[in-house]
């Protein structure tokens, strides 16, 4: 079984991805409630921009996803939720995660549709 789960991922996975999770809240000068992240988990992963119809093919009503990435079912991205973000490691691109699809139901590989946050 573990040597199919590498056959998989076999150079499908290239980008280094750190999927973060929210900590304590912090509260800044203004009072207010600011999102602190930790890091959840380190994967390597792909990603790849998107429009959304493969999300919205499974009934999922997610407008707003512009990026999926794939990456392999463990312990830590089974708990991947909507409240995390992903960093794409040795940028400075940020991801919030809209959905989450278990491919197949095998819980071998994850499917994450995500919006792309951007800096302003």
């Amino acid at each position: 079984m573990t040597i199919k789960r590498f056959a998989i991922g076999s150079g499908r996975f290239n980008t280094k991805v750190v999927i973060e999770k929210q900590g304590t809240p912090n509260v800044d000068e203004f009072g207010n409630d600011v999102a602190d992240f930790v890091d959840h988990a380190e994967r390597w992963a792909s990603v790849m921009p998107s429009n959304g119809r493969e999300f919205q093919a499974n009934e999922q009503v997610q407008a707003e996803v512009d990026h999926v990435v794939t990456m392999l079912y463990d312990r830590l991205t089974k708990l991947i939720d909507p409240e995390m973000r992903i960093r794409i490691k040795g940028t400075d691109r940020l991801l919030n995660v809209v959905s989450v699809l278990n491919v197949g139901l095998q819980n071998q590989e994850l499917k994450i549709g995500a919006k792309e946050l951007v800096n302003g």
